[in-house]
This record gives C-alpha cells, structure tokens and sequence, in this order.
C-alpha cells in the first residue's frame, strides 16, 4: 500500500499535468479577466466618488495671534473665522441656497493651521511620547516642552477649507474664491463689532481739562492742576505710541505726529510752568495764600500716605519672598535625612506596608519637576510687583519734592515792593489763560490719532493678508492606488476560481 506522501505527489502531478494540459485555456481565461479588470478599472477610475475643495491661506497679524488671543486678551480660537454667525451672514448675502443647504454648508469649513516647521516639530514628539518606557513625569516634562516650542513657532498662518460640492459644475470658481474671501471679511467685522480688535486704551479727551477752564483757583493751585494734567496726557501719549505703526501716523492740518505733541507738554512742564512757578515764586502771586497752604499741606500728606502704603507693599512682598524661600529650604533638609536611612515613604503607610521604587531619588524628582515651572513664575511674579511698586516710590518722592518746594516758596516770600511787579503779574496771568487752550488743542490731535490708528490697524488688510488666492481642488474619496489594489486582488481570486472550475470539470472519470 503506498504512502500517503506518494499519494499526495500523485495527486499534486495529476492537477499539475490537467493545468498544463489546459493552459492554452487558462491563459486566454485569465487575459480576458484581465481586460475586464482593466476596464472595471478604468471605470471606477471615472466614477470614483471626488469632493471638490477650495482652499484659501491667510495669514493673521493682528497682536496676540501667536499667544492665542485677540488685542483685547479674549481667547481666539481659529475656528473663530468660520464660527455659524460668519458663515450665516455670508450663506445670504451669496444667496447660496442655490447650490447648498445651510447645514451642509456649515459643515464643510474647517481652519487648519499651516505651518510645516510646526508638523516637523509634531512628528518629532511623536516618536519621542511613543516611547513605552516613558514615566509619567518624563511625559508630563516632554510635553511641556513640546508646547513651549509650539508657541514660540506660531505664524499665524492658516488655510481655510472648504468642501464645497460633489462636482466641479456647482460652483464657478469666482463665486468660490468670492465666498472664501467673503467669510475672511465678514469675521473681520464682526469681531470689530464685539470690539475685540479694539485697544485696550482710556484715551482721553478735551472734557479732562473742562474743570479747569473756569480758572478760579489760587495761581499755584491752578498751574499745579495744569501740570498733573499735563502729566497724565504724556503717559497717555506713551501708551498709543506702543502701538504697532502709531509713530508713523501724522494728523490734523499741521501734520503733527504723535512724538512732536509729547515733545511739545515736555516743553510746556519744563519751561512755560517752570517760568510760571519761578515768577510766582519770586514776586509772591498768590490770589488766596490760605488755600494755596493747604492745598500743598494737603497733597505732602496724600504723598506721605502713599509712600508709607507702597513702601510696606514692598516689605509684605520681600517678607513673602523670603518666607516662601526659607520654607522650600526648609522642607528639602526636612526630606533628606528621612530617607537616608533607607526606609521608603510606603513603609509609613498601611502599617510598615512598603511600596516599591519610592526612593529618595524618584521622589525629589518628582517634585522638581512638577514645581520648577510654577515655582519660577510665582518668583519673577513678586520680582515684577517689586520693581513696579519700586517705580511708584520714585514718582512720589519727586512729586514730594516739588510740593516741599512749594511749601517753602511759599513760606520765604518777601513782601517789599519789586520793580515791574505789575508788568509780571500781567504776563502771569495772560500764560495761565493760554495754558487750557494750547492743552485743549493737543487732546484734540491725541483723539485723531488715536482714531488713525484704530482705522489703520483694525483694517481687514491690516488684521490678515492673503498668502495665497483661492485656489480649486478636486478631492478624490479613493486613491488610485487603492483602486489598483483591489482590482488586482479580485483578478488574483478570479484566476484561482478559474483553476479550481477547471479542475473539477475536466478531471476524468478514472483520475476521480
């Protein structure tokens, strides 16, 4: 009785001598199914289902962008742009209920932040977060990195897609690069609308000085006024100028920029009212020298009062400083000796319980990583207050300064007769009344250009600018390679199908 190996040859050379017998026929049945693949082929290649996309890229200028927020600190959120207010206003206005249902049209936009140095960076993180043997405080370390640098590589730049129909005869490709553009626009203004585009600036304004126009106090109560006011106008000032582009802008008939109106206050505090305090001083023009005493007595108290507040702010913010240090000294030697002796924090838990791998080591690192970052911030934190209230003192000793120096006019004058009194007290009194006026001009010319810049900087050309035009895609569902591939597969069972048919049909009775 043969083997069942000799058995298995013989049946293996009986199918391969019927398949060689017919292999005129296998060839001719497999090339026609391999015409008929590659007409199923070219077919599907056709009808293959396709989306067609419009893409548009922006780039955002406007400050905070790269921070994640608007000019006025509110969040912003990319998808912001194409948020359902935008995309309904812009769903009318294009009256395009005539190729698409609103919910449909809503659906298809998307923002997509467009930076390739920015998936470099992802993929390079990636590989390193796929790594198994990563703790959780090495994880929680690597991904703080990683959006640390994330931050800082932020453009700004961003495509707008939109999926806007199942084929190219829906939209022209003017009404699509219209609507994109449209939906840029429209976000633009409405978010100038709810005035997050705005300034987070108190300009101010002629109504500043209309308190001092009635001009009743004594003169050194009114030209002090004049120059708090003066003051503060400069400050004002200094803060547009912060603004990106606000030096460049001139206004007004005179052209004047924002640098020449604060040239021109430093000028009136330096020499008008320092000719002013300089002849009140010396000829003894007091209209009533009772209020004019009490007016400084008055604010060399207000001063003291704020000096004593700022300076013991200073001194709670050292006290916690150096506190927060000596604690954070205090409980690293706290936790070192306990274990140097070689017991685990676990064995003081659950009754002398040890938890493995909880060691000196382990746990310090723990520690220094999760409160590096918030032990840093909390530290420049009081150092910035520090140096602030540090600025607040210097401004009020030299505001100290000037009312002793006022005080102790006030308290030498000389009362004898000086040649051309009244001649000076007439001079006093007519650049006193040019004062408001001259002031009143230039918080004029502040508000105009504080408006040229908000209408500069707030333009549409100015908040974005476009990278790239609009630009149509057709967007196939399935890769022709994919297509390849399954129509190469069913000729591959085709072919089998037809082996095994022929096997079983033209084997003969006695090879059954």
């Amino acid at each position: 009785m043969p083997s069942g190996s000799a058995q298995l040859e013989l049946k293996l050379s009986d199918l391969l001598a019927l398949w060689w017998k017919n292999r005129v026929r296998i060839v001719q049945l497999a090339l026609a199914g391999g015409v008929v693949a590659a007409a199923l082929l070219l077919v599907a290649f056709l009808r293959r289902p396709s989306q067609q996309v419009a893409i548009l890229d922006v780039r955002l200028h406007f400050t905070g962008v790269e921070k994640g927020e608007y000019p006025n600190g509110t969040p912003f959120s990319p998808q912001d742009i194409v948020a359902t207010a935008v995309l309904q206003q812009v769903y009318d206005q294009n009256h395009l209920e005539r190729f698409i249902k609103y919910n449909d049209f809503k659906s298809s936009f998307s923002v997509i932040e467009n930076n390739q140095a920015i998936e470099r960076l992802r993929r390079q993180y990636d590989v390193k977060l796929d790594d198994k043997r990563l703790s959780a405080v090495d994880r929680s370390a690597i991904e703080d990195e990683f959006e640390g640098k994330l931050k800082s590589m932020r453009t700004g730049e961003f495509n707008i897609v939109a999926m806007l129909g199942s084929g190219l005869t829906n939209w022209s490709r003017d009404l699509a690069g219209k609507v994109m553009n449209d939906v840029v626009n429209t976000w633009v203004v409405d978010s100038q609308g709810r005035g997050v585009f705005k300034f987070d600036l108190n300009v101010y304004s002629k109504n500043v000085v209309t308190d001092l126009e009635k001009y009743q106090d004594d003169y050194l109560v009114f030209i002090d006024r004049v120059r708090a006011t003066i003051t503060r106008v400069i400050r004002n000032i200094q803060s547009l100028e912060e603004i990106s582009g606000a030096r460049l802008v001139r206004v007004g008939e005179r052209k004047i920029s924002l640098g020449e109106l604060e040239v021109a206050l430093d000028d009136d505090l330096r020499f008008k009212i320092g000719a002013l305090h300089t002849a009140i001083y010396t000829f003894g023009f007091y209209r009533n020298r009772p209020l004019a005493e009490s007016y400084i007595e008055d604010q060399l108290f207000r001063l003291d009062l704020n000096d004593n507040a700022g300076r013991a702010r200073v001194k709670v913010i050292d006290d916690a400083l150096a506190g927060y240090g000596s604690s954070r000294q205090g409980s690293q030697r706290t936790e070192g000796p306990a274990t140097q002796g070689g017991t685990s924090p676990g064995a003081l838990l659950g009754g002398g319980t040890m938890i493995p791998q909880l060691g000196e080591t382990f746990l310090n690192r723990v520690i220094e990583l999760s409160s590096q970052n918030s032990d840093t911030a909390f530290r420049q934190e009081l150092s910035r207050k520090t140096v602030s209230l540090g600025q607040d003192l210097v401004d009020v000793d030299r505001e100290r300064r000037i009312y002793q120096r006022m005080k102790d006019a006030i308290s030498d004058v000389n009362n004898q007769v000086r040649p051309n009194r009244a001649e000076v007290l007439k001079w006093v009194e007519e650049q006193l009344r040019l004062l408001v006026p001259s002031l009143k001009e230039t918080l004029e010319y502040v508000q105009l250009a504080n408006d040229e810049i908000s209408a500069r900087a707030l333009q549409p050309s100015m908040v974005y600018s476009v990278v790239e035009p609009v630009r149509i895609e057709n967007m196939t569902m399935i890769s022709v390679f994919k297509l390849a591939a399954l129509v190469a597969f069913a000729w591959c069972v085709y072919v089998g199908v037809v082996f095994v048919f022929l096997t079983i049909k033209l084997r003969s009775p006695a090879d059954k």
